[in-house]
């Protein structure tokens, strides 16, 4: 998650008290980073497993962020948290996403996406139906992965500004 943590830390240096939200951070590991780099910033974080404590740590139900975190966020990321969402989930933390956010604030965010550079692979897909809907596996749940397209169309009528590099 290199190449992610520059752009987590890009945003982080324009406004030296950033309040940021984390959308699944497991173990910890990037809030560790975050917070010994950045030990001024208003880090928050959900999850709907608390796997480690921390005051800013909530609880949520795997669809919203919680109004108990509050808003007016400067960041609100999760790396590798939206893959393991059903599709109903990822559109719900969107909206959710974009009221919390401060005009002109920032979402970053991780996911399998099907576009024109790898639709052909189908060796990357755990799964792929009768209508050509591919889907990843997590444990025993497939997920449906977004095509490129819909979920920047998505994303633009919900009201964001995206930025997308695919790889």
């Amino acid at each position: 998650w290199i190449g992610f943590y520059q752009k987590v830390e890009a945003v982080l240096k324009t406004k030296l008290n950033s309040k940021i939200l984390e959308i699944g951070p497991g173990y910890g590991n990037f809030f560790k980073e975050i917070t010994s780099k950045h030990p001024s910033a208003n880090y928050y974080a959900i999850d709907v497993n608390k796997m480690f404590y921390y005051d800013g740590l909530f609880e949520c139900d795997g669809s919203t962020v919680p109004e108990m975190v509050g808003d007016d966020f400067d960041l609100i990321f999760g790396i590798n948290s939206f893959n393991h969402m059903s599709r109903n989930q990822r559109s719900s933390y969107y909206k959710s996403v974009y009221k919390k956010l401060v005009k002109g604030g920032c979402f970053l965010f991780t996911n399998y996406l099907i576009s024109e550079h790898n639709n052909h692979r189908n060796d990357f897909w755990s799964y792929q139906d009768e209508d050509g809907k591919v889907y990843s596996s997590f444990f025993s749940q497939l997920i449906l992965i977004d095509d490129y397209h819909t979920l920047a169309d998505e994303l633009n009528d919900i009201g964001f500004s995206i930025s997308v590099k695919l790889s």
